[in-house]
């Protein structure tokens, strides 16, 4: 299998200018609420990460407010070990966009699946530092990730540091200002990966 067999499926945005500045060049990622795609910025030509709400999630109130919210979110958050939102908005037909900061790297998942699949114990703590920074300063706004996995954690080159940590991902995000503790997720649903829940959440 090459490079082109994993590549994702082309969903009809690449080569489309979405809001009239954002070029949009491939697709990089899809989850299950929205499309990550690698766009350049007009008139900036600067690189960026553009999310987009999947088009069969645009009629969903919940998922709406879901992505509204990881915008929100990572809005208030500004620290070195967070991805940089830049712009939040929808286009005239409805489309809801987040551009974000282009990170070149790998992310902590493909350094794990990677030989010989095992992080060394210093490299290990060097990477845990920057994330857990990142969590800090986001409590300390009154944000939970909920969702933080090795997928969710980028490492990137920053100076003559290849393994700076950039954590992404807030859409299941909660924010604890009691303005915004209506709950989104449904009843008896818990938020998150299974596989890296804390335990007290899992029973």
């Amino acid at each position: 299998m090459d490079d082109r067999d994993r590549e994702p499926p082309e969903d009809g945005y690449v080569g489309r200018v979405l809001a009239g500045r954002y070029a949009i060049v491939k697709k990089l990622n899809q989850g299950g609420m929205g499309a990550i795609y690698l766009a350049i910025q007009r008139p900036l030509d600067r690189p960026v990460a553009l999310k987009v709400l999947l088009r069969s999630q645009i009629n969903d109130a919940t998922a709406v407010k879901r992505f509204e919210k990881e915008a929100r979110s990572v809005s208030r958050l500004t620290h070195p070990h967070v991805v940089v939102l830049f712009d939040f908005g929808e286009t005239e037909t409805g489309e809801l966009y987040i551009a974000m900061e282009y990170l070149q790297g790998t992310s902590l998942r493909d350094q794990l699946n990677a030989p010989p699949h095992v992080i060394s114990w210093d490299r290990s703590l060097h990477i845990m530092r920057g994330v857990t920074s990142a969590l800090t300063a986001a409590h300390a706004a009154g944000i939970i990730h909920r969702d933080l996995k090795p997928e969710n954690v980028m490492l990137v080159a920053r100076g003559g540091d290849v393994d700076f940590a950039k954590v992404l991902d807030f859409g299941l995000a909660r924010s604890m200002e009691p303005e915004q503790l209506s709950p989104i997720t449904q009843r008896d649903v818990i938020p998150g990966t299974p596989a890296y829940l804390a335990p007290e959440r899992a029973n």
